[in-house]
């Protein structure tokens, strides 16, 4: 029944063949296709749940319309992959301090909360009290300056201290939790305790357990405490949090401290929810005999953030509510669609082969396509290049930013060539790395080229709509990548490859994000 239902979504999206790419009559196509995967009945396409899978069932049926070849699991469209979708304490999480007054045990989920990274550990050490936790030479603010922390547990504020514009964004970055945690464990720490300080919220309240695969798992304790619980050992120190933290915050210098005679026990315990996802991969293989074991790749991402929350990666994450994610990155997926039924119209004239991809897990960072460089499904060192889009959906004032293009030296001038009306705006970015998929296949020395639109208001909340699209101005950037494909899968000689260093490598024009470590 499943089958039938996309089979008929599929030729309801696809009144339209082409011979040649058509601007008009892919820019009906990728409207359908985007009002499809964004619609609300697709629930975000979170990975891992049922609307993603819905996606990917899609993308694969219309792989199957179009006569590709499954190269995937079991000589399917899907190549599987496992990956945690929750997390959940389990049984045996302790915490009690030993104090000159005695032994203060605290209970779970009421006083403290282990957070979804801390290691899977018993540590046991006095506590030190680092402010923010937050070391950072290059701003000439250090939380550890002074205090030996090795072998000990730390205790951090949240946040970050009051600083002056030009540095807030550096410590906005710096106070991610995940850093801290870090730091602490490159002091030599055994374990963190972060507690949300009374100048922030006066109800004291525990983190909410939660598991990033962005962040993967540290070695050390990880816990949250409520500050009053925190206060209280504070005191027998004759400190006060809320003092201490109104020091820091308003002298915007450290104020760190050992908690004399005070240690505490942690053991943290949890369990991880693990759940199945997919990549959906279509090969279209050329039968020339000098190139067709020459593979291009052509890869979007169709996974988005489900219905938000803490966590989701959501800019609103107090809102839940289905986050379509029409540009993100529903407009990358059909237009890798629009594109493989261009190619697929023209399979006698290909030269090289093309393998489209539609990639799962790259909210959650880079999960898909990572997964996919080190298990790939054609050998690597066949596949010459490899174009990614990502967020194409919006283009305004002909702006369109391209990241990739010092990974190989003829691409600069390919580009130019195929803008030389002037259609767009450039802005290029040479580094390979950048906000998206095909950073990992640059990690593994391919030439890549990712195509975007910029970010706006819209981005990653639950106003990203298909009503917002320019279908218009999408259609004119595919006909540019279409191109540009085109001659990379035609051309004799195949993209050198070039690694870009440090000196080269700009800032990520318009910052999507900060670039997300993938896993293995």
């Amino acid at each position: 029944m499943k089958r039938l239902f996309f089979l008929f979504v599929i030729i309801a999206t696809s009144q339209f063949s082409f011979s040649q790419f058509n601007q008009e009559i892919v820019r009906k196509e990728i409207e359908n296709y985007i009002r499809f995967l964004a619609s609300d009945s697709l629930e975000g396409r979170r990975t891992g749940e049922r609307g993603n899978n819905t996606a990917a069932n899609f993308i694969s049926l219309k792989f199957e319309q179009l006569k590709l070849e499954p190269i995937g699991d079991d000589k399917t469209y899907f190549q599987h992959f496992e990956i945690v979708s929750g997390i959940q304490t389990a049984d045996g999480n302790v915490c009690f301090a030993t104090t000159p007054k005695g032994k203060i045990s605290y209970q779970l989920d009421s006083t403290f909360r282990p957070l979804g990274f801390s290691g899977d550990t018993s540590v046991s050490g006095e506590l030190v009290f680092c402010g923010y936790g937050i070391s950072s030479p290059q701003f000439n603010y250090d939380d550890y300056t002074g205090i030996d922390v090795t072998g000990k547990i730390v205790v951090v504020l949240r946040y970050n201290p009051p600083t002056d514009s030009t540095n807030q964004k550096e410590f906005q970055r710096l106070s991610a939790l995940y850093r801290k945690a870090q730091v602490a464990k490159d002091k030599g720490a055994v374990g963190i305790i972060y507690v949300t300080g009374p100048l922030d919220d006066e109800i004291p309240k525990l983190l909410r357990l939660r598991y990033s695969n962005d962040e993967g798992t540290t070695s050390i304790a990880a816990i949250s405490m409520k500050w009053t619980a925190v206060d209280s050992l504070l005191q027998l120190s004759g400190k006060s949090l809320r003092d201490v933290q109104k020091e820091i915050n308003t002298n915007k210098k450290p104020s760190s401290f050992a908690l004399k005679n005070i240690s505490l026990n942690i053991t943290s315990r949890l369990t991880k929810i693990k759940a199945k996802s997919q990549n959906a991969i279509g090969l279209l293989r050329s039968n020339d005999e000098k190139l067709k074991d020459e593979y291009i790749v052509i890869g979007a991402h169709f996974d988005h953030l489900g219905y938000g929350g803490e966590g989701s990666g959501s800019v609103k994450p107090d809102t839940v509510a289905i986050h379509n994610g029409a540009d993100d990155n529903a407009s990358g997926t059909a237009g890798m669609l629009a594109l493989a039924e261009s190619f697929a119209s023209q399979k006698d004239k290909l030269k090289r082969s093309i393998i489209f991809m539609g990639f799962s897990g790259e909210e959650e960072g880079l999960l898909g396509s990572a997964y996919y460089t080190n298990h790939p499904l054609i050998p690597l060192e066949k596949t010459t290049t490899m174009l990614n889009m990502d967020m194409i959906g919006r283009l305004k004032n002909k702006e369109l930013i391209v990241y990739g293009t010092g990974t190989s030296p003829s691409f600069d001038s390919l580009l130019n060539v195929w803008n030389s009306d002037s259609s767009f705006t450039l802005k290029k970015t040479k580094d390979g790395f950048g906000p998206s998929d095909q950073s990992s296949f640059y990690a593994k020395d391919m030439p890549v080229l990712f195509f975007f639109t910029n970010l706006h208001d819209d981005y990653h909340t639950p106003y990203d709509d298909a009503d917002k699209i320019n279908f218009d101005g999408e259609a004119k950037v595919l006909n540019y990548v279409y191109n540009i494909a085109n001659a990379l899968q035609s051309q004799t000689e195949k993209p050198t490859f070039t690694r870009v260093t440090t000196t080269e490598s700009q800032q990520m024009t318009g910052d999507r994000r900060g670039f997300r470590a993938s896993l293995a």
